[in-house]
């Protein structure tokens, strides 16, 4: 049975015990968790326990830690998602679906065609969605957040990964066989805006020897690419071909 999941610092989970408080206590008592039940915990770095809850009081709740780590649901290709600044409820169903597959890490940037920048205030609501959703998801790490200034600034912002794409209509390139002859430990991928990258920007990300890569005849939105390229990549080369039970 999937059990409910909660952030805690780092720390905690190298103790006995563990407490909630904040939003996470306010995630337990709006799930009405009792005494007795058990709930995993997370760092949301990877580390991640099993533990009972012992005491609830007013305002937190205290947590006895157990000896059984959760199982684990990270998948071993690290997908960095970097997509141009969108609507913002488009941009967030991305983010919401691209944790669920797996995806290590986001980097948002505002494209030349951009209509929006992020503000801080967004910034925050992005981080509680990809929380949220990593919680939703049974996840022992929580995907980093980045946000770039432009394709300049996304090319400085990310490390390098084994392959790097970028989304073009006018590529004939599929995933598969543009991958080299080795499955690759990570991969990056450009997806723009709805107007599409400039030539300018893709000069940039050609001299940086990102891939040009098509999904397919129709034209996608920026969220289905999204989606679509963490759902093939997790096939190919991740976890969805060759994926455990649920414990």
């Amino acid at each position: 049975m999937t059990q409910h999941r909660f952030l805690v610092p780092n720390s905690d989970l190298g103790r006995a015990y563990a407490v909630l408080a904040g939003e996470e206590f306010h995630h337990l008592r709006v799930r009405r968790i009792r005494i007795g039940e058990e709930v995993s915990l997370t760092d949301g770095l990877g580390r991640q326990r099993r533990a009972r809850v012992v005491q609830i009081q007013r305002n937190r709740a205290l947590l006895e830690l157990l000896d059984e780590p959760c199982g684990l649901r990270e998948s071993a290709l690290a997908i960095s998602l970097c997509m141009a600044s969108i609507e913002p409820a488009r941009l967030e169903f991305a983010l919401q679906k691209g944790t669920e597959l797996g995806v290590h890490e986001f980097v948002i940037f505002a494209a030349a065609r951009s209509v929006r920048v992020a503000s801080e205030q967004r910034l925050r609501r992005w981080q509680r969605i990809v929380q949220e959703s990593a919680k939703q998801a049974q996840r022992a790490r929580v995907p980093n957040l980045i946000w770039a200034q432009d394709v300049r600034s996304l090319l400085t912002s990310t490390s390098n990964a084994d392959v790097s794409f970028v989304l073009t209509p006018d590529s004939d390139a599929a995933i598969e066989p543009a991958i080299a002859r080795e499955p690759p430990n990570s991969v990056r991928i450009v997806i723009g805006p709805e107007g599409g990258l400039t030539p300018a920007e893709i000069q940039l990300l050609d001299a940086a020897r990102f891939q040009r890569l098509s999904l397919g005849p129709r034209i996608l939105r920026a969220e289905t690419a999204a989606i679509a390229a963490a759902a093939v990549l997790q096939w190919l080369f991740g976890d969805l071909r060759h994926s455990a039970p649920n414990p």
